[in-house]
């Protein structure tokens, strides 16, 4: 242990641990035994002030077991925490598990931010940043850590870049850049954001999440965010861009997730980026899952408004596929309640074998917990197929009537499109943005949500006080733009020499088709919604 400090403070205290450092190197060649940078068993006066700043703890090894218990800010007084702008990098361990931070008891309002923690490499379990259960906090913010480069090799253990389980009454985790995770046990976990637990209100927003990798050999996972934990009730998660989060092992049992939700009572996503989601080598039935709700708890609910979730995952697998949105059905309509408003939902992945895609999948033909408020959502999962569907619930649904006719009264309003984006290159500023200049059924094609003002950019939605918006409904998606609106053409033609296409009608479509000989063409004609037919006109030659 290179600091120790067990003096809990009187009322009014204050403690300040700054500016040490070891960065010329550490090395620890027994074999066992524990090495904490810092460490406290303190339990100071609830209006004492603790701040931690400018310390810096860099290229260290150790050998064997030896765990690497890092800076454990431990005081369980419930004091005002400040810890700020210290670093950890280049820590070398073996088989001995690493957490570098771990921050608990919280009180008034307290903060964990700016840190850096890079290039932590072991062969167990690695923790960027742990935030304990205590804590009354009534606003405790964590924002701006840089966690980056944390590796489990060889048999590899879970690796976690941000786990959070704090009971304040407000949690705002945001700007925090997770990247470059991974992790090489077979049936181990790699998760980019971790929450655990919280009885307040838990806001998990502006966080960008990438390059979180798995290349486990059976039951391994990889996660953007995750949420879990009997204890969870309230959680915002918003403005996250989620991508490059990948199993790259050869497996059939490993499963990739951008947001995957366990629990919460009530938990909100809106205005988050999803996309570019891979296992490469993975053969399974749905290995690559944008969204997944899994939560199974009783009397919950989870609103999904305005979010992108795009994906186009290949697999070498024998058997393979994915689905944009998942959720567990349940016949009870209070057990994970689910409303979908304002979402465009996408899957272009390619299916193989037995395995499908679809814009979103459903665990059983259960619709009571799929709430009826439901509409105005974009889905699509391509050409339509025996492997390409909308929507899957004990059945398979090919077509959006068919969708809306099933879980009539939702998605009444929905609608089907392959939309353009202007760049699926998570570098590009307009990533995941719709093509202003092609006609789509995003540009106004939302409801506005009493609450819900802005977009993924801070852009104010039309409808909405500040909006210099011409539409006349603000858009689908994370972002809100001045677009082309068109007119719904619910026929889609395709597999044609000539005419491929959305249509308002089958009279049209039929015309374009007939302009040019089809001889040897497998032409598949999708009609997708009602349509106003002039008599005579839909004539097929």
């Amino acid at each position: 242990t290179f600091i120790s400090n067990n003096v809990s403070l009187p009322a009014n205290g204050v403690q300040t641990i700054s500016n040490n450092s070891i960065v010329t190197g550490y090395a620890k060649t027994s074999g066992s035994g524990n090495v904490a940078v810092f460490t406290t068993a303190a339990n100071s006066n609830a209006s004492a002030t603790i701040t931690n700043t400018g310390n810096n703890f860099s290229n260290i090894t150790v050998s064997g077991t030896s765990a690497l218990t890092g800076w454990s800010q431990l005081d369980a007084g419930l004091t005002t925490k400040t810890v700020t702008n210290n670093t950890f990098s280049n820590w070398i361990g073996v088989t001995g598990a690493t957490i570098v931070m771990t921050v608990n008891g919280f009180g008034n309002t307290s903060a964990i931010t700016d840190n850096t923690v890079s290039n932590i490499t072991s062969q167990a379990a690695i923790t960027g940043l742990t935030i304990g259960t205590l804590g009354d906090a009534t606003a405790l913010n964590v924002n701006g850590n840089s966690i980056t480069g944390l590796s489990s090799t060889g048999t590899g253990g879970a690796v976690i870049g941000l786990n959070s389980a704090n009971n304040s009454s407000a949690i705002n985790i945001f700007n925090n850049p997770i990247n470059n995770l991974s992790t090489s046990g077979a049936t181990a976990s790699v998760t980019g954001l971790n929450v655990t637990g919280g009885t307040g209100t838990v806001s998990v927003y502006a966080n960008t999440l990438y390059k979180i990798t798995g290349t486990g050999a059976s039951f391994s996972t990889a996660n953007g965010i995750r949420l879990s934990g009997s204890t969870l009730n309230t959680v915002m998660v918003f403005k996250n861009k989620i991508y490059d989060i990948a199993e790259n092992g050869v497996s059939t049992g490993a499963l990739v997730s951008g947001l995957i939700i366990f629990g919460g009572l009530n938990v909100t996503c809106y205005n988050n980026l999803i996309f570019d989601l891979k296992a490469p080598n993975v053969s399974g039935t749905a290995p690559v899952r944008g969204l997944a709700i899994q939560s199974t708890v009783p009397n919950s609910s989870y609103k999904l408004y305005y979010n992108t979730i795009y994906l186009d995952a290949i697999s070498t697998g024998v058997n393979f596929g994915a689905w944009s949105l998942y959720q567990s059905g349940n016949a009870t309509a209070s057990t994970a309640n689910l409303t979908l408003n304002n979402n465009i939902i996408i899957n272009n992945s390619v299916a193989k074998g037995t395995g499908t895609t679809y814009a979103f999948f459903r665990s059983s033909v259960d619709l009571e917990n799929y709430n009826v408020s439901s509409n105005n959502n974009l889905f699509n999962a391509g050409i339509p197929s025996a492997t390409n569907l909308l929507f899957g619930a004990g059945s398979d649904y090919l077509t959006l009537t068919d969708l809306q006719g099933f879980v009539f009264p939702r998605e009444s309003n929905s609608v089907t499109e392959n939309t353009v984006f202007l760049s699926t290159s998570p570098s590009n500023i307009n990533y995941l943005k719709p093509d202003t200049t092609v006609e789509n059924l995003v540009e106004s094609g939302g409801v506005n949500i009493a609450g819900f003002t802005s977009d993924y950019a801070d852009t104010v939605r039309q409808g909405n006080v500040g909006s210099t918006s011409t539409g006349t409904a603000p858009d689908l998606g994370a972002f809100e733009q001045e677009g082309l609106a068109t007119t719904y053409k619910p026929i889609v033609v395709s597999g044609a020499t000539i005419g491929n296409g959305n249509y308002a009608t089958l009279g049209s479509a039929f015309m374009a088709i007939n302009q040019g000989a089809q001889t040897g063409s497998n032409i598949n004609i999708s009609i997708n919604g009602n349509t106003d037919e002039i008599t005579g006109t839909a004539q097929l030659n």
